[in-house]
C-alpha cells in the first residue's frame, strides 16, 4: 500500500453481519423443506440450513434415486445441527407434505420426474414453493412440467457452496410472491450469499460466478507456479497465493473503491508491483478474462436453447412411449432419450465436424461390431419372425413420422429407420449379449470422441 495515502480500507470486522433469516416473523407457520434429489449440492444446502436452524423451519425431508445417497444425506445432517429430519418414502409423499420443494435432481431427469407430481399437486389446496437448482431449465419450462400457476424460484449456485462459501444468483418465476423470494433468499444464504436477478440474466450469473471459480483456480495455479519457479516450496507458495487471494477479495468487498483503485494503492512508481502488472497488461490479461466471461455466457445461452429443444423432444417421446402397445417400439423410444453426455457429443459434432453425429458414429460402430457380429450371427440362425418384426416396426415409425408436428421428434424417428446391418446389431445384442446396444456402443464412441478432442 502507498505509505503516503491517508485512506485506509474498512475493517471487515466492523461490517454489520448479514443475517440471512432477518425479516421472518416467528409467528409465521413453520415450514417443511423437502429435497427432491439429495446429491452433493442439495446435501451442502441442507447442512447449511441445519446449522442455521432458522425459526421458520419445522423439518427437513428428502428423496433420492439410491438408498446410499439418501443415507449419506441424512448422516451428514445428523452431525450438522439440531434440526428435525423426516425421510420420505416417495417423491409423491415428499411433495404432499413439503411447504418448500428444492429440486436437486439432474436437468435430464426433469421431463421424466416432474410430470408425475402433477396429480398430487392438484390435490393440494395450498401448493408448495419450488426452488430449482437445475441448471439450464427455465421457470416457464418447469411450470409446463408441474402445472399452470406453480410458484417457482430458479437458482444458480456455484461450487464453493459445498463448503458454505458460495454465491447464488436466483430469479423468480411468474407466480412467485415476495414471501417466496424471502424464503428462497434465506435458504440459499445458508450456503453463502444470495443475489436476486431477473431470469434472463442467469446466463450472465453462470458466466461470472458459476464458471468464476475455475477462472480463480487458473489464476492461483499460475501464481503458485510462479512462486515455485522463484524458489519457494510448493506448500509455502500455495499458502501465500491462497491467502493473498482471500485477503484481496475481502478488501474489494469491504471498500467503496474500485479494484483498480485498490491496485493503484499497492503500486509505487518503478516498484515491483508495477513491473509485474505491466507484464499482465502486455499479455492482455484483463481483456482475455472479459472475453472468457462473454464466451461462457454465450455457451450458457446456447446450451439452454439446446436443452429446451431436447426436453421438448423427451416429453413428446415419453408420452408416445407410455401409450405405445408394442414393447419393441417402446424400447426404441426409450433409447432416444439418451444420456446428457451423448446429447453433448451430438451437439459437439454438429458444431465441430460439420456433419451429423450418426454420420460419424455409424462407421465407427460397424467397424467395432464386425468381429463380434460373425459369431453372433451363428447364434441367430433359425430365428423366425425377425424380418417380419422389423417391417412392422418400420411401418409404425413411419406412421409417427407422418403424424407428428414436432420437427425434432420427426428427425429422431427417421433416424430409427437405420440400415439393415444396424438393425441386426441392435437385435443381435438384445438376444446374445444380455445388455442394451447403447451400453456396448457408448464407451467406443466416448473413446473416439476423446481421440478427436471433442469435449
Amino acid at each position: 500500500m502507498n505509505p503516503e495515502s491517508s485512506e485506509s480500507p474498512a475493517d471487515v470486522n466492523d461490517l454489520n453481519p448479514f443475517d440471512p433469516f432477518d425479516g421472518f416473523d416467528p409467528r409465521d407457520e413453520r415450514k417443511t423443506v423437502g429435497f427432491l434429489g439429495a446429491g452433493k449440492m442439495a446435501r451442502a444446502m441442507a447442512i447449511g440450513i441445519a446449522k442455521a436452524n432458522p425459526s421458520f423451519l419445522r423439518t427437513l425431508t428428502a428423496t433420492a434415486r439410491t438408498a446410499n445417497t439418501l443415507t449419506q444425506f441424512f448422516d451428514a445432517l445428523g452431525s450438522a445441527g439440531p434440526v428435525s429430519v423426516t425421510p420420505s418414502e416417495t417423491n409423491l409423499e415428499l411433495v404432499s407434505q413439503s411447504d418448500v420443494v428444492i429440486l436437486g435432481i439432474k436437468p435430464a431427469q426433469a421431463a421424466e420426474i416432474l410430470p408425475t407430481l402433477r396429480e398430487t399437486l392438484a390435490g393440494r389446496e395450498e401448493k408448495p414453493l419450488f426452488l430449482s437448482l437445475m441448471a439450464g431449465i427455465t421457470t416457464d419450462r418447469i411450470e409446463v412440467l408441474l402445472g399452470e400457476g406453480t410458484r417457482i424460484v430458479r437458482a444458480m449456485p456455484n461450487t464453493p457452496a459445498l463448503i458454505g462459501e458460495g454465491i447464488t444468483g436466483y430469479a423468480p418465476g411468474r407466480h412467485a410472491t415476495e414471501g417466496d423470494l424471502a424464503v428462497a433468499q434465506a435458504l440459499l444464504a445458508a450456503v453463502g450469499t444470495a443475489v436476486r436477478v431477473e431470469e434472463p440474466l442467469l446466463d450472465a450469473v453462470t458466466a461470472v460466478s458459476g464458471s468464476g471459480p475455475a477462472y480463480v483456480y487458473h489464476f492461483l495455479n499460475a501464481l503458485i507456479a510462479g512462486g515455485i519457479a522463484e524458489g519457494l516450496s510448493p506448500a509455502v507458495a500455495k499458502q501465500l497465493a491462497v491467502q493473498t487471494a482471500i485477503g484481496a477479495a475481502k478488501m474489494v468487498g469491504a471498500s467503496d473503491l474500485s479494484p483498480i483503485a485498490l491496485a493503484d494503492q499497492v503500486k509505487s512508481p518503478g516498484g515491483t508491483t508495477v513491473a509485474g502488472c505491466n507484464v499482465l497488461a502486455e499479455a492482455g490479461w484483463e481483456d482475455s478474462l472479459q472475453k472468457a466471461v462473454a464466451a461462457a455466457r454465450r455457451r450458457a445461452t446456447e446450451m439452454r436453447g439446446s436443452e429446451e429443444s431436447i426436453k421438448s423432444v423427451a416429453s413428446t417421446l415419453l408420452i408416445q412411449q407410455r401409450a405405445e402397445p408394442s414393447v419393441h417400439i417402446r424400447r426404441h423410444l426409450l433409447a432416444i432419450r439418451v444420456t446428457t453426455k451423448e446429447k453433448h457429443l451430438m451437439r459437439s459434432f454438429s458444431d465441430a465436424a460439420a456433419k451429423s453425429f450418426s454420420d460419424w458414429a455409424r462407421p465407427v460402430l460397424i467397424e467395432a461390431f464386425k468381429e463380434e457380429s460373425q459369431l453372433i450371427k451363428l447364434r441367430l440362425q433359425g430365428l423366425s419372425g425377425y424380418e417380419e418384426h422389423l417391417t412392422s416396426s418400420i411401418s409404425a415409425f413411419r406412421k409417427y413420422e407422418v403424424s407428428t408436428s414436432n420437427e425434432h421428434v420427426r428427425k429422431h424417428l427417421i433416424a430409427i429407420r437405420v440400415t439393415t446391418v444396424e438393425k441386426e446389431m441392435l437385435q443381435d445384442f438384445a438376444y446374445s449379449k444380455g445388455k442394451a446396444f447403447s451400453d456396448w456402443a457408448r464407451p467406443i464412441l466416448l473413446a473416439q470422441s476423446t481421440a478427436l478432442k471433442i469435449e
